[in-house]
């Protein structure tokens, strides 16, 4: 009996991107949650809408960025996750947002064209991949390990004209373009992005300042100044400030734990009842802060 294998039609990119990855908001979210899990503590995410023609979506990390090894062995290796593996950050105990594999391909999801800057910290120059995910959709006998992926090096990462110039030694950059949704990101549906983003974030005031997340659409900075209400604008850092919301008509006890001192505080209806604080010993390793809505 002889054996044959499976061939894998290129014809999968669409299914295991634009078919599972529903919408805009969820394909950003996923690639947002990958530079998180990059251990980002910082990621812009950039619209570029004045022109069609020109109209860019950029997600701007500051993780651990990829070597030329990760970029072949990982990220071009389809529905591998070095995440669920153990592979990513080999020893860590670190709980990842995903670990499917798929991420990557809610850039197809969000526009025809995709170019990934990346660069770890052990290497002098960026790795740049340019995709157009076109060349997946015409044949459908294709083979998906044919189509070929443009890889080049560069000395420098290459960002939109309105942002800083990226000076980090490592990090992670997508920009996509050919956008598939242009006339569809109106002011709307950039304010209903952000809501959806902040759910990334810990409400747990205080618990998770190391990490920043911030939505930047130049189209839209004329009419933020106009409002200047941090809740109705496009621009800026995003806040998860659910929890702030909920505790000014709930009672909460919050716990902080920093330095070897618990400090327990009862506060009702956001007027602060009763505080004590405990010496707890040296165990504690890093300050935690805890909340309970009751």
């Amino acid at each position: 009996m002889a054996d044959v294998e499976f061939k894998i039609s290129s014809g999968l990119k669409s299914i295991i991107g634009r078919d599972l990855i529903t919408n805009d908001f969820v394909a950003i979210f996923e690639l947002v949650k990958n530079s998180f899990d990059a251990q980002a503590k910082k990621v812009k995410v950039v619209f570029e809408l004045e022109k069609k023609e020109t109209a860019a979506i950029y997600i701007i990390d500051s993780g651990k960025g990829m070597s030329a090894a990760d970029i072949r062995d990982k990220w071009l290796f389809v529905a591998y996750s070095a995440k669920k593996d153990g592979e990513e950050d080999k020893g860590s105990r670190r709980i990842y947002a995903g670990s499917k594999g798929v991420g990557r391909f809610s850039c197809d999801r969000l526009g025809q064209f995709l170019n990934l800057q990346t660069k770890a910290k052990s290497e002098s120059t960026v790795n740049h991949i340019s995709v157009d995910w076109g060349e997946f959709e015409k044949h459908p006998k294709l083979e998906f390990r044919n189509v070929k992926i443009a890889y080049f090096k560069k000395d420098a990462f290459e960002l939109p004209t309105t942002l800083f110039k990226k000076s980090s030694a490592q990090g992670t950059v997508l920009k996509i373009t050919g956008l598939r949704e242009y006339e569809s990101w109106t002011r709307e549906k950039l304010l209903r992005l952000k809501r959806s983003l902040q759910k990334l974030l810990d409400p747990f005031v205080g618990s998770d300042n190391s990490r920043e997340l911030e939505l930047i659409c130049a189209r839209e900075i004329g009419r933020d100044d106009k409002i200047g209400i941090p809740e109705l604008m496009i621009n800026g850092v995003i806040k998860n400030n659910v929890f702030d919301k909920f505790s000014k008509s709930s009672t909460v006890i919050r716990v902080t734990l920093h330095d070897a001192v618990a400090e327990t505080e009862l506060i009702d209806r956001g007027a602060e009842i009763y505080k004590t604080q405990e010496d707890i010993g040296e165990f504690t390793a890093v300050p935690f802060r805890q909340c309970i809505a009751v």
